[in-house]
């Protein structure tokens, strides 16, 4: 399965790096490149994700890696990332996730 990114997976990811590069440049890059790798592994195991009970389809899921959470959509050929959500930000979670809309 091929994963794809949504517009607003890749500006979180765009966020992430930005905060995390005033920081800590190798730091970010690092955190950049395994939650990269984190999304790849779904095309090999998209079930490994924990399912998310606010949808009303199985195919819906979250995975942790380093602070953040995936969220993407298993589709008949693909994986889609939804958005990437910062663990901290637990209290928006679930505003965020009524408003993903699923294609």
């Amino acid at each position: 399965m091929k994963v794809l990114w949504t517009k607003e997976a890749m500006i979180q990811m765009i966020e992430i790096a930005k905060n995390m590069f005033d920081q800590q440049s190798e730091k970010a890059e690092n955190l950049f490149e395994e939650i990269i790798a984190a999304a790849e592994q779904f095309s090999d195991n998209p079930g490994i994700g924990k399912k998310i009970a606010v949808f009303p389809v199985n195919q819906v899921r979250e995975f942790y890696c380093k602070g953040y959470n995936l969220i993407y959509f298993i589709k008949k050929n693909t994986i889609e990332i939804l958005t990437v959500l910062e663990r901290q930000k637990q209290a928006e979670r679930e505003n965020i996730l009524r408003k993903i809309k699923l294609n």
